[in-house]
C-alpha cells in the first residue's frame, strides 16, 4: 500500500513523494491460479478490504480469483469435470 504526499516544488515541477507498506494489495489463499483448489482472494485499499472467492458456475465451470502482482484477476474457466463447491474435481 503506497501513502503519498505532496511536497514541493522541484525545479519548477511538483514532486509526490510516496512510501510503500509492506502489506501487500492482493493475496490469495490457494496460491495462484490453481482450478482444483477454491479459493479466496483478498484486496486492500486505504482502508477497504475485499474478499473474493472462486465459485463455480453451470456445472463445469469456474470463475476463479487470483492475484497478478498487487492486482485482482478474475477469469472463466472449463473444469476437464466437474465443478464442485468452488473448485474443479
Amino acid at each position: 500500500m503506497k501513502t503519498c504526499s505532496k511536497k514541493e516544488e522541484l525545479y519548477s515541477e511538483s514532486v509526490t513523494f510516496c512510501e510503500s507498506s509492506s502489506e501487500p494489495l492482493c493475496t490469495g489463499t490457494d496460491g495462484g491460479n490453481k482450478l482444483n483448489t477454491r479459493g479466496n482472494t483478498i484486496t486492500k485499499e486505504d482502508s477497504t478490504q475485499a474478499q473474493y472467492t472462486d465459485v463455480c458456475i453451470r456445472g463445469n465451470r469456474i470463475v476463479e480469483q487470483y492475484c497478478v502482482g498487487d492486482s485482482k484477476v478474475q477469469k472463466l474457466f472449463s473444469c476437464p469435470g466437474e465443478c464442485v463447491g468452488g473448485a474443479c474435481v
